[in-house]
């Protein structure tokens, strides 16, 4: 499987999220093997590492390590390739976007409010409203407020 064509496979596939705590396990109707696993897509992750080191591949290859490992349940491992996807260049605003958007997912599932805040915010003010950013943004500002005893 060429490198380009496992990426555009990857990209392609639905990131549509809800206005709800990111949930890292697709829906069970979601989940045949041979789509949602890099693996099954006969990429090899070392692979994906070493585009991840080109600038031309950096984004794709990073954003599609960060999904895969989020998907794989260790948010950890997905936050730190998603952060090195958002600091490399997007083909379009959107994939960015979209990227930004996951990765204030990861950070609020993992239960760092403040950082998925910080995220959210700074999308916001590139995009001018991003998906439901604002009201995020909101509720966020409003639980960290609570949890401060204000």
């Amino acid at each position: 499987v060429e490198l380009a064509d496992a990426l555009d496979e990857i990209a392609s596939a639905p990131t549509d999220t809800v206005d709800a705590p990111f949930d890292p396990t697709p829906p069970v109707h979601e989940q045949a093997p041979e789509e949602h696993s890099l693996d099954g897509a006969g990429l090899h992750l070392d692979g994906l590492e070493s585009a991840a080191l080109e600038a031309g591949t950096r984004f794709s290859a990073a954003t599609a390590l960060g999904r895969h490992y989020i998907r794989q349940g260790d948010l950890r491992t997905g936050i730190r390739w998603l952060e090195r996807a958002a600091e490399a260049r997007a083909a379009t605003q959107e994939e960015a976007s979209a990227t930004l958007y996951e990765l204030a997912d990861a950070f609020e599932s993992l239960g760092e409010a403040s950082r998925a805040l910080v995220v959210l915010i700074d999308l916001d003010l590139d995009s001018g409203g991003y998906r439901d950013a604002r009201a995020r943004i909101d509720r966020l500002m409003i639980a960290q407020a609570g949890s401060d005893g204000s």
